[in-house]
């Protein structure tokens, strides 16, 4: 309940239509974080409240958020690397930054997931199997509804995006 507090408390405060952003939210992530992986979702939580804390220039409350952030789960360090770097670089050159990183991933893939799996199994041991996809529960499809939603709502991302910092 916190963690979903935090999200709609962020989508409510800083979106013109965050009825529209909270019905995505929970079509895309709910059942993947929320529903199931409680931990994750609370990191999320505080993590998404520590970035706009740095947006927002006020570190001395953003760093206590990202220490809970990442103490919940380590995947929080991401979000803190973004944030920096969402101060640190100017106008659209995040957009080229993470395409031309996507691009580079892509070529790069075999090598990353390998340097990934050694990485994060430091971290948490099960980091392989999940990477294997052992269990094979379910089959990757680049097109399934939760890949092609996500796809849409980066495009729409993409088309709002301004040249202001929280964006």
């Amino acid at each position: 309940s916190l963690a979903v507090a935090i999200k709609i408390q962020l989508l409510r405060k800083y979106l013109r239509h965050p009825l529209l952003a909270l019905a995505f939210y929970v079509v895309l992530f709910f059942p993947i974080h929320e529903y199931t992986q409680y931990r994750v979702a609370l990191s999320l939580g505080f993590a998404y409240w520590a970035a706009h804390q740095v947006l927002q220039r006020k570190s001395h409350y953003a760093l206590p958020l990202f220490m809970v952030a990442i103490s919940l789960h380590y995947s929080s360090l991401l979000l803190l690397c973004v944030s920096v770097a969402g101060i640190m670089v100017k106008g659209r050159t995040a957009l080229v930054l993470i395409l031309a990183g996507a691009v580079v991933g892509a070529m790069l893939l075999d090598q990353v997931r390998f340097l990934l799996q050694d990485v994060f199994s430091i971290l948490n041991p099960l980091s392989a199997s999940y990477l294997d996809n052992r269990a094979m529960l379910e089959g990757v499809s680049f097109l399934s509804l939760n890949n092609l939603l996500l796809i849409a709502t980066l495009s729409c991302a993409i088309g709002y995006y301004t040249h202001r910092k929280y964006h």
